[in-house]
């Protein structure tokens, strides 16, 4: 179980790297630990804890991620000190955006020494959690039983003339404007959730109303508590994401990098942005480090795990990063 330290509500206490500050708000005390640390130790286990970076409490009672990539670009990744708040993001590329949470609570953060943050009792027979990541923010609920909503909001702050673009794997591209050549900004990675024996349950985004939508259609065969994940990422980039059958045929091609790296780059359009040559940037770079790149889809296949790709616009160094991801329930 994750280990868990408590402290009186409405006290500040220090926070270092692997410990873990708890401070609830009176109506959530009747949560005993043990629940609270089977909700971190569903969520935990569903996500794994490699990828989480460890965040700093703020004077304001927020926490604070800072988090780095091999472009030389930086985020900064703040979670709420209560379910009521947001998560932001900003860049220093100079993006800012952030996500609301699908409370119906004000419940106060539990911080795991894993660096995952709790918001037990957070919405209706659910609780949340978030894991500031290498990649971005993960946001997860975990649902309870059967008397759990079927749907969960998060309420989406962009950039001013940003939109959202869904592709029919359910990732969803964040577009600094609307139009066929608009550049890329960030994506909310495809849908995945899971029951407690790791059984992959229905699940499905939409954006409406300014917000991003998760639908889990749970039923009688599903073991609960089942947990269920959005992560958005912010940065220029080229995102692409492969599906179980994609990564299969390319974990086959193995360390032949002409064969391998046009494999990987077909899936990047043609153009971006008018004047960004993304598709040379990945051939460029799945070629220098063809070895890495075949591990990942190797590994991946092993699990029937999907991957993700990030691609910079202007190849610099080992900017690529190649991901193995939980798929979503479309492919």
């Amino acid at each position: 179980m994750p280990r868990l330290h408590r402290a009186i509500a409405g006290s500040i206490a220090a926070v270092t790297t692997g410990a873990l500050t708890l401070s609830l708000a009176p109506t959530a005390l009747a949560d005993s630990p043990s629940a609270i640390e089977k909700t971190a130790a569903a969520v935990e286990k569903a996500t794994g804890t490699a990828d989480i970076v460890p965040s700093e409490l703020l004077a304001n009672g927020t926490l604070a991620s800072k988090t780095g990539n091999k472009d030389g670009q930086s985020a900064t990744v703040t979670l709420p000190a209560t379910a009521d708040g947001t998560v932001n993001t900003s860049t220093s590329e100079g993006l800012s955006a952030s996500l609301g949470l699908p409370n119906t609570s004000n419940t106060q953060a539990v911080k795991t020494a894993n660096g995952t943050v709790l918001y037990p009792g957070a919405a209706r027979n659910a609780d949340l959690a978030l894991q500031p990541t290498t990649d971005g923010a993960r946001a997860l609920i975990t649902i309870n039983n059967s008397d759990a909503a079927r749907e969960y909001r998060f309420d989406l702050h962009l950039p001013d003339g940003a939109v959202t673009k869904q592709l029919d794997n359910g990732m969803v591209l964040l577009m600094a404007s609307a139009g066929e050549d608009a550049e890329i900004i960030g994506a909310i990675d495809a849908p995945w959730a899971e029951d407690a024996n790791g059984k992959a349950v229905q699940t499905a985004y939409r954006v409406e109303g300014g917000a991003l939508v998760q639908s889990v259609e749970f039923g009688h065969e599903d073991a609960f508590p089942i947990v269920a994940d959005p992560q958005m990422t912010l940065g220029k980039r080229v995102y692409l994401h492969f599906g179980i059958k994609e990564v299969k045929g390319i974990a086959k091609i193995g360390t032949a990098a002409k064969l391998l790296s046009a494999a990987v780059c077909k899936k990047v359009p043609s153009t971006v942005a008018i004047f960004l040559k993304p598709r040379a940037a990945c051939m460029y770079l799945v070629t220098k480090r063809v070895g890495a790149t075949v591990k990942v889809f190797k590994d991946a296949a092993k699990r029937s795990q999907c991957v993700r790709v990030t691609i910079p616009f202007t190849p610099v160094g080992e900017a690529m990063t190649v991901t193995r991801k939980k798929c979503s329930s479309l492919q």
